[in-house]
């Protein structure tokens, strides 16, 4: 597996409301030797910095990722919404990205569905210019109970509208919502470039509340209650050859201590399941 790590991965490893050092976010990228890193957000850093920076240490910056307020109706929203896609597609020039992924916030007081509409009027718009610039554009199962990509269904929605998008899977978001991560994975794995790989502890009182209606607060991977041996089999199977990004949303465990402990926890377990089928 080409094992990669997201930046919001470590935002709780520095003060809080304090400068993300992404220096430091790269060196460890470096020194666990990871596949690349996605860039989730700027973090107040100039994206041409960032390229030199990431070349400097020898990391590929593989993908950037800015949430996208296209669930919104035609009008002066939609313009803006438009403006503002194409100044990030400039930033992920900048940074030298190859991809750009999109996620899609809803809003409490619009259906999803229509949330979902109008969102895939803008990544149809979205999408063709990307592939303009050499920039391709996917979306993800986004966890929040309003957003309007969050189950396979939804994301089916899109990509029947649109050919060139996408995807960029994420288990624990899909299981939030009471689907099996394994089925929504196979369902559109030919788009999956990247994985996000997360897991939860069902809670009382969440950081999410899921379209199941269940809560959930972030686990170590491998320590929550989602299925990690059936979904790196699923990998597997699928001879995944894209990126598999380590994603951390707590703090009880220092978050630099944490990748490195879900690394060593997916290396092991892909270990123990290829020997089985040896």
């Amino acid at each position: 597996m080409r094992y990669a790590m997201m930046t919001c991965s470590l935002v709780r490893a520095f003060p809080k409301g304090g400068p993300i050092d992404m220096k430091a976010v790269l060196d460890l990228v470096a020194d666990m030797k990871l596949a690349g890193l996605e860039q989730d957000t700027l973090h107040g850093y100039a994206p041409r910095d960032l390229k030199a920076m990431a070349h400097d240490r020898g990391v590929t910056i593989f993908n950037y990722t800015e949430n996208a307020p296209f669930a919104c109706p035609p009008g002066e929203r939609r313009t803006a919404a438009m403006d503002r896609f194409k100044q990030v597609l400039d930033d992920a020039l900048a940074l030298g990205s190859p991809r750009l992924m999109l996620p899609v916030p809803g809003h409490a007081d619009v259906p999803r569905a229509q949330s979902r509409a109008w969102a895939i009027e803008c990544l149809a718009e979205a999408v063709p210019l990307g592939l303009a610039a050499g920039v391709a554009v996917s979306t993800e199962h986004f966890a929040a109970h309003t957003s309007p990509f969050i189950v396979s269904d939804d994301i089916e929605e899109a990509v029947r509208a649109i050919p060139d998008l996408r995807v960029t899977f994420d288990n624990g978001n899909v299981f939030t919502a009471g689907e099996d991560p394994v089925h929504a994975f196979n369902r559109h794995k030919e788009r999956i470039d990247i994985v996000h790989l997360k897991d939860w502890d069902r809670t009382e009182q969440g950081w999410v509340q899921g379209l199941s209606g269940k809560s959930f607060r972030p686990a170590l991977i491998g320590q929550g209650v989602i299925d990690y041996p059936a979904m790196m089999r699923a990998l597997l199977d699928a001879k995944f050859a894209g990126y598999v990004n380590l994603e951390y949303e707590d703090s009880r465990i220092p978050p630099m201590q944490a990748v490195r402990q879900a690394h060593a926890f997916l290396l092991n377990l892909e270990q123990e399941l290829a020997a089985a089928r040896a």
